[in-house]
């Protein structure tokens, strides 16, 4: 016989993968997952022939040794049931009643070897049966040994399948941990433990870790809110959305660097402006465009996984986040899911935000600047023109903020301070009986009084003494008044006026509060008397108090210092 009587060329089918040059110990889990395998949906099925060939357990050890007399009696019974299972059971249903009948079972041995395609019981020997038992027992301990790849897999399958578990919860608890322990050791464990997770969730209705094992559904759906919302959205939120869907993080260039809050605003405006031109184009809403419109796909639960239910779920509608749903009717299940062109919807927002970047710089004068891009050209006139809206805008408003800025408003907070201070004022000119008083608002000179008329002698013989003049009565400058802020022709206006002279010393830097306490005059009235005679002279006031202390309005400073010459 030779070579040519043997046909090669077909790839052997062991019904167990789709692709026989799978090297992984599972099928991928990234597959088409409308394909259904007959073997996971029919609970029976007709063997070709019978024949007398071994059982896949009955090899080795186990088929050369008819004295089962050392081993330990729960798997004598176990090898018993598998030898006399029905061919015409699957392979999920026969591993299932096996699993249920060892669900308590435990066993101390040694670990042995053990590598297999969709591992279940039957593929292993009696030393492998009694390793596997033993590991199982320290996974429900809390402990993770070093084991192979194998028989990790077989308590997934039985984890799925709720074996020797109370509640659908504990089953995720172990998934989780299972996860956690081996990710590092099998890298291609997040491949299959992922989607089964998520399908575990679905399938039990675990509603309370939707959120955490559906993320990237709940993120996308944050997304798509911010952008249905994009008129009233907040601009950080709205940027943010976009700028995850963009290969171009204006954020991290130069210009938001420099003026981030200018900068937040104007790209924000800019994308209010260019969302409905995108829209227009595209013929979708916003979030349709960025993140895909709906559609219903069937999928296969457990996919590539040893999974069976006695009491499947037949009609069941599930939602896992806002915008995702699972649907089961009859058994069969399927999702929604949203198709979009991704590289398509980067490229757009890529150029979108370069050519806002670029056109910024330019309106704030802020280097280097940047090159046009090619994709920006249906853009770039919308940008343009949203870039300069804004840039006036804000020149209004900063405007309109510094003329607020510049009303005179009386601060009531202060009123207390001012009536405290003017009572000091009156205590003092009260107890100060030696200095006399000149009306308050008034810079008025008392004149001389007449002189007195000699009193004639009357049958008198002594001599009337000398008449005497009066002396002018002493006058003193005002201590609230300095309405009179121009030197006059009276001996009391030829003095320096408080309030000039406090004007030159508040701007030349001296000790003006030392000023103020020597005259007995509070910083609320003199502030007070000169912004009402600056705003009768120059039309504002020119002393405010930011906060920070007494300041000088620097628009006028050059009015007063001129003012203050001509006094002089």
């Amino acid at each position: 016989m030779s070579l040519d009587d043997f046909y090669t060329d077909e790839p052997i089918d062991y019904g167990q993968s789709d692709s026989s040059g799978d090297t992984d110990f599972q099928t991928d889990a990234s597959e088409d997952m409308s394909y259904i395998d007959s073997v996971h949906n029919w609970d029976y099925f007709e063997p070709e022939e019978d024949d007398d060939e071994l059982l896949p357990w009955e090899s080795s050890d186990i088929a050369a040794s008819a004295d089962m007399g050392g081993q330990p009696k729960k798997i004598v019974e176990l090898l018993e049931m598998i030898r006399r299972q029905p061919w015409q059971i699957t392979r999920e249903k026969n591993f299932y009643e096996q699993a249920l009948f060892m669900a308590n079972y435990t066993d101390s041995a040694d670990i042995v070897p053990f590598q297999c395609y969709f591992p279940v019981y039957n593929d292993m020997s009696v030393a492998q049966l009694r390793s596997y038992f033993t590991i199982r027992k320290m996974w429900r301990q809390g402990k993770f040994p070093d084991v192979p790849l194998s028989y990790l897999f077989v308590y997934v399958y039985e984890t799925l399948m709720q074996i020797g578990i109370h509640q659908p919860e504990e089953g995720y608890e172990i998934l989780q941990e299972m996860l956690a322990a081996y990710r590092t050791t099998y890298a291609n464990l997040q491949r299959y433990l992922g989607p089964w997770l998520r399908d575990y969730v679905v399938y039990y209705n675990l509603s309370p870790r939707f959120q955490e094992t559906f993320a990237d559904e709940w993120h996308n759906d944050a997304l798509a809110a911010t952008l249905s919302d994009y008129k009233d959205a907040k601009d950080s939120m709205l940027l943010d959305a976009l700028i995850q869907l963009s290969g171009y993080d204006p954020t991290a260039k130069v210009l938001f660097k420099k003026v981030p809050e200018k900068a937040t605003a104007c790209m924000t405006a800019v994308l209010r402006a260019i969302i409905p031109v995108i829209e227009h184009s595209c013929h979708h809403r916003i979030e349709t465009f960025c993140l895909g419109s709906r559609t219903r796909r069937q999928v296969r639960m457990f996919a590539n996984a040893v999974f069976y239910n006695p009491r499947p779920v037949r009609t069941a509608e599930i939602r896992v986040s806002p915008r995702t749903r699972y649907f089961c009717q009859g058994g069969l299940w399927a999702k929604d899911v949203f198709i979009c062109n991704q590289p398509l919807i980067r490229r757009t927002f890529t150029a979108i935000f370069h050519e806002a970047d670029r056109q910024m710089r330019i309106d704030l004068g802020i280097k280097p600047m940047l090159k046009p891009g090619i994709g920006a050209a249906p853009y770039a006139a919308v940008i343009k023109d949203a870039v300069s809206q804004w840039m006036e805008h804000e020149r209004a408003e900063e405007a309109r903020k510094e003329a607020e800025r510049r009303r005179v408003s009386i601060d009531f907070s202060k009123l207390k301070k001012i009536r405290s201070d003017a009572e000091v004022v009156m205590e003092k000119l009260a107890s100060d009986e030696s200095e006399p008083l000149t009306p308050i608002n008034t810079m008025e000179t008392i004149a001389p009084a007449e002189p007195v008329a000699p009193v004639e002698s009357t049958a008198t013989t002594e001599t009337a003494e000398p008449e005497k003049t009066p002396e002018p009565l002493k006058t003193t400058a005002p201590l609230k008044n300095i309405d009179s802020m121009a030197p006059t022709t009276t001996a009391v206006s030829q003095a320096a006026s408080p309030g000039l002279a406090f004007l030159r010393l508040f701007l030349s830097g001296g000790d003006w509060r030392s000023f103020l306490r020597d005259h007995h005059i509070p910083e609320g009235v003199m502030v007070e008397q000169i912004n009402d005679k600056t705003m009768d002279s120059i039309g504002d006031i020119v002393l405010e108090d930011d906060g920070n202390g007494l300041k000088l309005i620097e628009d006028y400073r050059e009015d007063v210092e001129q003012w203050l010459k001509e006094d002089s």
